[in-house]
C-alpha cells in the first residue's frame, strides 16, 4: 500500500506542475480613436527667401554685405556706377525742359493765330513724352541701388564689387527673419489625403538630435510635383531658441486627424503577428484561464504603442505581460 501511494503521489506531480498558474499581467481593450503618424522629411528654408537684383545693368561699384551677413530692413546693400546713369537722368530733364518751352511757345503762337492747333498738339504730345523719358531715367535711377526689403540674413552673393551685370541679373539671396521658417515634405496620395491644413507636426533636425521641433501644417498642394509625383506640403515651424539655417535637413512625423474609434490592445498584447494575422490571449470576466484569441491586425499606432485589431469583443481583457509563457487554456494568476 505504501508503495501504490508513493506512485500516486509521483503521477500527481507532474499534472499539479503543469497546472501551476502563471503570473500576468493584464489591460483591458479599448474603444479610442487615435491619430496615425505620417513620416516625411524635407528640407529647412526661409519663408520668404527673396532675390535681389539691379533693374538697369552697369558697373558694380560697391557690395556692402557678404554671405551670411544680418541685415536690417532699409539697410543699403550694393550699388551700381551711377555715372552712366545720373547722365541719363539729366539729359531727360533737360529734353523736358526744352518740350516744356516748346508747348508754351507754339501755344502762344496759336492764340496769335500764327501756328496751327496740330502744331499746338504735336508740342503737348512731345512734352508728355520727355516726361514719361523722365519717369523712366529717374524709375532706373532709384532702382540702381539695392536695399534690404525685409530684415533677414544673406543666404547667397552672386557677384562682387567692379564687375560689369546685366539688368535682373541675380546680386543676393535673402532669407526673411520677419517670416516663419517653414519645411516642404512631399506625400505620396494616400498619406495627402489624411493630411489637412491645422494638422500638428514634429521633426527633428541632424544638427540637434535630442531636439523635438513642433510645426504646424499651413499649406497642401492641390496637383503632385511633376518630377517626383509626390504632394507638397508646406509644414511652418513657430520662432525657436535653437539657431537654425536655411538648408537643414528634417525629419519627422505629421499627426494626422483622429480616426473614427477603434478596438485597440497594447502592442505588448499581440504573439506571433504576421503580416496581418496574430494572437492575443483574452482572459474573460470571473476565469482564470486564459484563452489564444485570432486576431486580424488593421493599424499600427507607434506614437500610442497600441494596435488596431478585429476579433476582439469590447469588453474583453488581454495578457499584456507574461504570454510568452502562456498557451491555450493556461491556468493564471494575475498580478495587480
Amino acid at each position: 500500500m505504501g508503495v501504490a501511494a508513493c506512485q500516486s503521489a509521483a503521477q500527481d506531480s507532474p499534472k499539479q506542475a503543469s497546472e501551476t498558474a502563471v503570473p500576468v499581467r493584464i489591460a483591458p481593450v479599448r474603444q479610442v480613436a487615435l491619430q496615425e503618424p505620417i513620416h516625411c522629411s524635407g528640407v529647412l528654408t526661409a519663408g520668404t527667401e527673396l532675390t535681389l537684383s539691379f533693374k538697369t545693368g552697369g558697373l558694380i561699384e560697391r557690395i556692402y554685405v557678404e554671405e551670411g551677413a544680418h541685415v536690417r530692413r532699409g539697410q543699403l546693400l550694393a550699388k551700381l556706377n551711377l555715372a552712366e546713369i545720373d547722365a541719363q537722368v539729366m539729359q531727360a530733364q533737360q529734353a523736358l525742359e526744352k518740350a516744356q518751352r516748346d508747348r508754351q511757345r507754339a501755344e502762344n503762337l496759336y492764340q496769335d493765330s500764327v501756328a496751327t492747333l496740330e502744331q499746338v498738339q504735336n508740342a503737348r504730345t512731345a512734352e508728355a513724352v520727355a516726361e514719361a523719358n523722365q519717369r523712366i531715367a529717374l524709375f532706373n535711377q532709384q532702382h540702381s541701388t539695392i536695399y534690404a526689403p525685409q530684415s533677414g540674413r544673406i543666404l547667397k552673393k552672386f557677384v562682387e564689387a567692379n564687375e560689369m551685370i546685366g539688368p535682373a541679373q541675380a546680386v543676393f539671396k535673402i532669407a526673411s527673419e520677419e517670416t516663419a521658417w517653414v519645411v516642404n515634405v512631399g506625400l505620396a496620395d494616400r498619406e495627402v489625403v489624411q493630411v489637412h491644413a491645422g494638422d500638428s507636426a514634429f521633426l527633428q533636425f541632424d544638427a540637434y538630435p535630442a531636439d523635438t521641433f513642433t510645426a504646424v501644417v499651413t499649406q497642401i498642394a492641390e496637383a503632385p510635383t511633376p518630377a517626383s509625383g509626390t504632394y507638397e506640403v508646406e509644414l511652418q515651424l513657430p520662432p525657436a531658441a535653437r539657431l537654425l539655417k536655411s538648408g537643414f535637413v528634417a525629419r519627422g512625423r505629421i499627426l494626422s486627424r483622429p480616426t473614427a474609434p477603434q478596438t485597440v490592445v497594447p502592442v505588448e498584447a499581440l504573439v506571433e503577428a504576421d503580416a496581418d494575422q496574430g494572437f492575443v490571449y483574452q482572459l474573460p470576466d470571473g476565469e482564470q484561464r486564459v484563452q489564444r484569441t485570432p486576431v486580424t491586425i488593421t493599424a499600427l499606432y507607434e506614437e500610442a504603442d497600441a494596435v488596431a485589431v478585429q476579433g476582439l469583443p469590447t469588453s474583453a481583457q488581454v495578457v499584456v505581460e507574461g504570454a510568452p509563457y502562456l498557451t491555450d487554456q493556461a491556468p493564471v494568476h494575475v498580478v495587480r
